[in-house]
């Protein structure tokens, strides 16, 4: 069984009880990735909520045929990743690919949603910081969008 303590760790999960977080645990097993491996792809059923333990996971949106857009680089132990896995449908919108030896913690989405159906106030909680995540990242791509306007100059006619 997972440490609880790892998980306290994680954004998502840190205001949880020690209870909460054993339910949480018990369904999380950890997994290790080799440098350049995907753990998941763009499209792909989304069946695991990750923590990073420890590595760089590059989260990439496909743009076009050849061109993949970098939206976020995690490499904060605690960072999660994998939230397609919460929602409706449940399909990876990102690809996560490690840029070097990375460590996991694979949460089962589907017994994850479980536990949130069982207990509502945690399953708020998870909700209230996953659209704080969300609201990050929109932020961090909104700047990357900006920095790359500028660093091309748009010219209009």
């Amino acid at each position: 069984m997972t440490d609880i303590h790892i998980l306290k760790q994680a954004g998502l999960f840190g205001e949880l009880s020690e209870k909460q977080l054993q339910s949480i645990a018990r369904s999380a097993q950890e997994k290790v990735y080799d440098s350049e491996q995907n753990i998941f792809v763009h499209g792909e059923e989304a069946n695991n909520l990750y923590v990073l333990l420890e590595g760089t996971v590059d989260l990439k949106l496909k743009a076009f045929e050849d061109i993949d857009l970098m939206t976020s680089k995690l490499t904060n132990k605690g960072d999660v990743f994998g939230t397609a896995s919460l929602m409706v449908p449940a399909l990876y919108n990102v690809t996560a690919k490690c840029l070097e030896n990375t460590r996991v913690l694979a949460i089962d989405a589907n017994a994850l949603r479980d536990i949130i159906d069982e207990d509502p106030k945690l399953g708020l909680e998870i909700m209230r910081r996953l659209a704080q995540l969300f609201f990050s990242r929109l932020n961090e791509t909104r700047q990357g969008i900006t920095n790359l306007f500028k660093t091309f100059r748009l010219e209009r006619p």
